[in-house]
């Protein structure tokens, strides 16, 4: 019974640290996604500063139009796993206030458990 209780003071005090990890994670995330975009965005102006400069080579406007076609497709990507990424941690704090709410009912459980066994053992004695 104790060792149980001990789960779950663990899981009671560790749960706000849990958070602002989860939080940390999310503001650091969302920099990166924002870093990378810019970067793929700069990429692409360069890109459409040499189309414009080779309007006549049509082998280096080839090239060009298939690194356009990448790029739109690396956006697409990093869109799609910042949302993923997004979801994931927001789930994962869905988790833990669940696991921190699931606990404390259980703590509440348990409390009354001990305390009707304390008045059978008073009972008894």
């Amino acid at each position: 019974m104790r060792d149980y209780t001990q789960i779950i003071d663990f899981v009671e005090n560790y749960k706000d640290s849990y958070q602002e990890f989860l939080l940390k994670l999310t503001d650091d995330w969302k920099n990166l996604f924002i870093q990378k975009y810019v970067e793929i965005k700069k990429i692409n102006d360069e890109r459409n500063k040499l189309e414009i400069k080779n309007q006549k080579n049509p082998q280096i406007l080839e090239k060009l139009k298939w690194e356009k076609q990448e790029n739109l497709k690396s956006i697409l990507l990093l869109s799609n796993t910042n949302f993923l990424m997004l979801e994931k941690i927001q789930l994962l704090t869905e988790g833990i206030k669940n696991i921190a709410e699931d606990t404390k009912k259980q703590k509440q459980t348990i409390q009354q458990i001990v305390k009707g066994l304390e008045v059978y053992q008073e009972i008894y004695e």
